[in-house]
């Protein structure tokens, strides 16, 4: 099956697969998936346009209102160095 890339030349995929991805790289650099790191994920990949740490804080605490900033400013690089987020 050919993968259909998007704008930013990542192949689409349904978010169970992002998320598969995302777990996989997260044992891979020993990091504890927590309820906090999953509503992050959810908020970004909802997203469809640029958004702040700010912006991404707010709407992850509506997902589970325990996300503090501190785990949104550790999440964020793990997401971009697992190539999910640009």
């Amino acid at each position: 099956m050919t993968l259909i890339e998007n704008i930013l030349g990542l192949p689409f995929l349904a978010i169970e697969d992002w998320r598969e991805r995302f777990r996989t790289f997260s044992v891979k650099i020993n990091l504890r998936m927590t309820g906090q790191g999953l509503a992050i994920f959810k908020t970004v990949f909802k997203e469809s346009s640029h958004f702040t740490a700010e912006k991404l804080l707010n709407k992850a605490q509506l997902i589970d209102r325990t996300v503090c900033r501190a785990s949104v400013y550790r999440i964020l690089p793990i997401l971009s160095e697992s190539s999910l987020v640009r």
